[in-house]
């Protein structure tokens, strides 16, 4: 959803040409820069058997509770265009036992869940536990859209924002 076709033009020309349609595993290939920092590639489609199902959070910005429906077929609306931003990640207090890392923005555009399979992501994880919030289950990093992915930048933690 663009505000009008110049804008569309110019976000297709600035990069989206690039990522538009590819999935993660494409996606994990980017560009030079980016492979130089370890990062995660992330699919932002919820499983099919979360389809339709909503979230609601707390949002810390003032709005009370937000809802977040998930979608296995269309990926959240990107608002952040190509700009790195800041994710949060919840580390699962139940990891031993497989359970997903909560990824979501500050504006909780979207909410997705890490699979500790996800390649890379056992990184991550482990940077979280040992320098992160709340005594290792919550981590700041940068992020960039990528399509339907989400790339997270582990090569450092990020100070906790106000939100």
């Amino acid at each position: 959803c663009y505000c009008s076709k110049e804008c569309q033009a110019l976000h297709w020309k600035s990069g989206h040409k690039a990522v538009c349609g590819k999935s993660a595993d494409q996606l994990r290939a980017s560009s030079s820069e980016d492979l130089a920092r370890p990062s995660v590639v992330m699919s932002l489609l919820a499983p099919p058997e979360q389809d339709g199902k909503a979230i609601a959070m707390m949002s810390h910005t003032g709005q009370g509770m937000v809802s977040v429906r998930l979608s296995s077929t269309k990926p959240p609306r990107n608002i952040h265009g190509d700009a790195e931003f800041v994710v949060k990640v919840q580390v699962h207090q139940q990891r031993a036992a497989g359970e997903p890392c909560m990824v979501y923005d500050e504006a909780r555009s979207f909410i997705a869940y890490l699979k500790l399979e996800t390649p890379g992501a056992q990184s991550l994880v482990n940077l979280i536990e040992m320098r992160g919030e709340r005594n290792g289950i919550k981590g700041y990093l940068a992020a960039r859209r990528e399509g339907a992915s989400l790339r997270i930048f582990h090569d450092r933690l990020l100070p906790a924002p106000a939100w």
